[in-house]
């Protein structure tokens, strides 16, 4: 599975296109009150698409790097009680499969790798090499290397597959503090986002005459315009802002 991209399906893409263009008709109403504006707006679910799928490809991607976590945290139990590789990686499997499920990408990786090297030979340093070029983490690129490195130098496959697993554990638990951090950051920015939305509609509920210059004229539309074009940038930077990649 190549990890760089993400694909709708046929629902997923049913549902996407029904929310956006409910939540742009309502956008649209709230600045236009004009049923064919707020259509119009709704044109824009289709570029917005593909940051949808960004978001999508970016939740599995964090999902596959906890499936990794948990995984070296099984291999860490199992060689440290002995156990080679290969079973190591097999206890993991079943191990996985209770927690993220059986169809999880990281258990479907786990068993395409056991497949391959049983069944064809290959070795299990080029299998994790493959995986962690196809979903570009940091994490499984580096335990891929450490495995490259000892089966090439010749060394105990097993204790560098030990050691390495303690090392990345530690990163990326320092990642996931991280993340806990900036977590807060983008609710308050979320808040702040929405914001001049909820006053917008207080206004609309509680003194629609005060603000009806807004809607009848065209200088209120251009102000309008505007207005939610600043709302999208600012919301636009923000994520930017957010988005570290550690």
């Amino acid at each position: 599975m190549d990890y760089s991209r993400y694909t709708l399906s046929r629902a997923e893409k049913a549902a996407y296109y029904s929310a956006s263009c409910a939540a742009l008709m309502c956008l649209g109403l709230l600045f236009y009150r004009s049923a064919p504006l707020s259509a119009a707006l709704c044109l824009a679910s289709v570029p917005l698409r593909r940051y949808y799928e960004e978001y999508l490809r970016g939740r599995r991607l964090r999902r596959l790097l906890e499936g990794f976590k948990g995984l070296l945290y099984s291999l860490s139990a199992s060689m440290a009680a002995g156990h080679q590789l290969p079973d190591a990686l097999q206890e993991a499997e079943l191990s996985l499969r209770g927690e993220f499920g059986e169809d999880s990408d990281i258990c479907l990786e786990l068993r395409a790798m056991l497949n391959a090297y049983y069944s064809a030979h290959d070795s299990i340093p080029e299998l994790f090499t493959d995986f962690g070029r196809r979903c570009g983490q940091e994490a499984v690129a580096q335990f891929a290397t450490a495995l490259a490195v000892c089966t090439a130098s010749g060394g105990d496959l097993e204790t560098v597959a030990l050691r390495s697993c303690g090392m990345l554990l530690d990163m990326l638990g320092f990642e996931d503090e991280l993340s806990s951090m900036f977590a807060e950051k983008r609710f308050d920015m979320l808040v702040i986002t929405a914001m001049p939305l909820i006053m917008l509609s207080v206004l609309n509920l509680a003194s629609a005459s005060y603000i009806a210059p807004l809607y009848g004229m065209l200088a209120g539309r251009l102000i309008m315009t505007v207005s939610l074009g600043l709302i999208t940038a600012s919301a636009v930077w923000g994520m930017r802002i957010m988005d570290v990649k550690v």
